[in-house]
């Protein structure tokens, strides 16, 4: 769990190496003489990277969460691609860096905007971008830092005035991607 940390002790002078496991949640199991000894602790990093593998239709003037059916990876159940396929969910308390690439098809008319949610309520960062003159494709991304609490959850939201539906074009490297990364307490 994330409570534990495995230990692998080795005497440097006998080579003789002993294993041990230490709960934080409830203090250490086991106290070590640690001299003239090599710890070595292995961990996993929390993270998760997440996309949709098709285009997205957005209405106008309307607010959209983008949902996500993929995963390229997720290391500690982030995310789910059957319920809540929107969110990315904090699994401990911390500081996390969050992120998401997408790319809008080409239309003349309207502003884009991407924004990353907190809990459903407060939007903590946002990028709002003009078309130019032309039918060109608009790329936006997005990231920032959030202080979150163990269940705590962001959200890719994006909302467009073209006067029209619009997609959010899916491209195998690049949108709509949506990510997240625990960097520590």
């Amino acid at each position: 769990g994330l409570d534990t940390v495995r230990l692998s002790i080795q005497n440097a002078g006998t080579g003789l190496e002993r294993v041990r496991t230490l709960n934080f949640s409830t203090g250490l199991t086991a106290a070590e003489d640690l001299s003239n000894r090599r710890i070595s602790v292995t961990t996993q990093a929390i993270a998760a990277r997440v996309y949709n593998s098709a285009n997205l239709s957005i209405d106008s003037s309307t607010g959209t969460s983008l949902t996500f059916d993929s995963e390229n990876f997720d290391t500690n159940g982030l995310h789910s691609v059957s319920s809540n396929t929107d969110r990315l969910t904090a699994s401990v308390a911390g500081k996390y860096l969050v992120g998401a690439n997408i790319r809008w098809a080409g239309n003349a008319v309207g502003v884009r905007q991407l924004a990353i949610t907190h809990n459903g309520t407060s939007t903590y960062v946002a990028t709002i971008v003009a078309p130019s003159v032309g039918v060109t494709a608009i790329e936006q991304q997005v990231t920032a830092l959030f202080n979150m609490a163990a269940g705590d959850y962001v959200v890719a939201r994006v909302w467009q005035d073209s006067g029209g539906a619009l997609n959010v074009e899916y491209s195998a490297t690049r949108s709509p991607y949506f990510w997240i990364a625990y960097l520590g307490t």
